[in-house]
């Protein structure tokens, strides 16, 4: 089998590598500006609006029974305290039930009310209607309505016996992740990285926006299998496409900067969420800016890494005498570089995943960078989903968890260059699954809500700065003729364990100590797996197969 690969042969039948293309008609100049601020830079901070605001649509506000028949004299906090029992917390306060109210409140609890002189500076004594027993809510929910006006979830009731939809929608979202970078990283080695980028930029609105305005449980869920079906693969595409107009030199401060880009955009989405106080709305806020890219198909070129390892030689050497003209190279000094077009070109095979099972080194490489993903979506989901569940406002918690990633991206840019990939991703594995662990004791001692708050955002913090290498290690390890489909198989692999990572969490209800002692061996065990990988610092991307089998 001949290997597809990225490359031209010159004038005296030597291979010319698509880095030194890429150097010789610009590597730095202008059109790689143009590129990653028009086109990179804003589709990233765009995208974590548009695919987590489902983690603010979903949020379950504090919810208690209605009990009907609350007089006009009598608070809130009374009637709850009268007609619903306590529930206990980890450490050791008490709170209402969210499910449960008194058997007695269904026939007695008002008339109780209207025949006993009421002190408004007083709270009413325990009456014998609560030694009685309890029973599930038999007139609905009320919700606290000072986070949002309506989520999807105070909006389909999603809570108690049904509480169980929530978790079945996240999941159904991470299916379709998986089932989109399958589908559509195929696609994008096949038919190239630009076009498929912008199918999913007119696909994904559409269907984001007849999920919220359908308003019915059931189509909510289906539109945002679809709607997820271009998640993560549209952050991939973005990401590689600027990477293979990107030298050697400035990949990792590429990454980085992508990844601060990323994290903009998460921290702005509590705010647009606090703005707007209802899921639907934050639906379709978060939905339509995606069309704003649609112009950008006329700025954007595909990789001429990609067209050259299909062999389209002729469309490769259009896009390089853009890039040149772009970069200010004189024609003479690229003429000598891009007569390569009247060589042979590197015969491509048909990029498959088999492929990465071709060589023993690519196949160890295959496997642990995929175990990497899979161990970094679930810290990472893990992480996010758990902003709702610690103390203090919903928004800050989600705003802390997301900022907390700009100094891990730009520690990742001095630790990447310094220590490399590898000894890297050691350290901030390890620290990752440490925090995590350091949580557990807190657990169950009062008043320590604000040192687990720091140890999650540690957490984060670590957990992040590993993504932002893993995708560095990715790009820098598979070769570019099925690099977006080994990718796109890591990444959905990951995705296909962050399926499970609802799950972990619903742990809690055994113990509030399982989803910590799970995540936090993740992490030790994403140390052990990056230590097998090889060091990949100032080394030039693999074109082929073979360049995939040297370490």
């Amino acid at each position: 089998m001949t290997p597809s690969s990225t490359c031209m042969n010159g004038p005296e039948g030597r291979l010319v590598s698509g880095d030194a293309l890429l150097e010789g008609v610009g590597a730095q100049g202008w059109y790689q500006r143009r590129l990653l601020w028009l086109f990179v830079l804003p589709v990233c901070f765009f995208l974590p609006v548009v695919c987590l605001n489902v983690l603010m649509q979903v949020t379950a506000p504090d919810h208690w029974c209605h009990v009907p028949g609350r007089p006009d004299s009598v608070s809130l906090d009374q009637w709850r305290q009268r007609t619903l029992p306590r529930r206990r917390l980890p450490g050791g306060s008490a709170t209402h039930s969210r499910c449960l109210m008194f058997s007695a409140a269904l026939t007695n609890a008002t008339d109780d009310w209207r025949n006993t002189t009421y002190d408004a500076g007083a709270t009413p004594a325990a009456s014998s209607n609560q030694t009685a027993g309890v029973t599930a809510c038999q007139f609905g929910w009320e919700f606290d309505r000072n986070d949002f006006s309506e989520t999807a979830v105070s909006a389909f009731q999603w809570v108690c016996d049904q509480s169980q939809e929530s978790t079945r929608l996240l999941t159904t979202s991470s299916v379709g992740n998986l089932l989109g970078s399958i589908v559509f990283g195929w696609l994008a080695d096949r038919l190239g990285r630009r076009l498929v980028f912008f199918l999913l930029a007119v696909l994904q609105p559409l269907v984001s926006v007849a999920g919220v305005l359908a308003a019915q449980p059931t189509v909510f869920i289906v539109m945002r299998f679809f709607a997820a079906l271009c998640y993560p693969v549209m952050y991939q595409l973005v990401f590689t496409i600027g990477m293979e107009f990107t030298g050697v030199s400035r990949r990792t401060c590429y990454a980085v900067v992508v990844s601060m880009a990323f994290t903009l955009g998460m921290c702005a989405l509590p705010l647009v969420a606090y703005l707007l106080n209802d899921w639907v709305h934050l639906g379709l806020a978060s939905a339509l800016p995606t069309l704003l890219f649609l112009p950008c198909f006329w700025l954007v070129d595909e990789s001429p890494r990609w067209l050259l390892s299909r062999g389209r030689l002729t469309d490769a050497t259009a896009v390089l005498r853009r890039v040149a003209v772009a970069n200010g190279v004189p024609p003479g000094t690229m003429e000598g570089l891009l007569e390569t077009t009247s060589g042979t070109s590197c015969q491509p095979a048909s990029p498959s995943l088999l492929q990465l099972l071709s060589g023993r080194r690519l196949r160890l490489k295959t496997a642990v960078i995929t175990a990497c993903w899979a161990i970094n979506v679930i810290m990472y989901y893990g992480l996010m989903l758990s902003f709702s569940d610690m103390s203090g406002n919903l928004f800050l918690n989600f705003f802390l968890l997301s900022v907390v990633e700009l100094p891990s991206n730009v520690l990742a840019l001095y630790v990447c260059d310094r220590l490399g990939r590898r000894p890297t991703q050691l350290l901030f594995f390890t620290g990752s699954g440490l925090s995590l662990m350091a949580v557990i004791p807190l657990q169950y001692v009062s008043g320590t809500g604000g040192a687990i708050t720091a140890l999650l955002m540690l957490g984060k913090f670590c957990t992040s700065l590993t993504f932002v290498v893993l995708y560095l290690q990715s790009a820098e390890l598979y070769p570019t003729c099925v690099r977006s489909m080994a990718i796109g198989l890591s990444s959905l692999v990951g995705i296909g364990a962050g399926i499970f990572t609802p799950y972990i969490l619903r742990l809690a209800i055994l113990s509030p100590s399982y989803p910590f002692i799970v995540m936090g061996g993740l992490g030790g065990v994403g140390a052990l797996c990056v230590a097998q990988l090889p060091e990949t610092r100032s080394r030039p991307l693999p074109e082929t197969l073979e360049d995939a089998e040297r370490d």
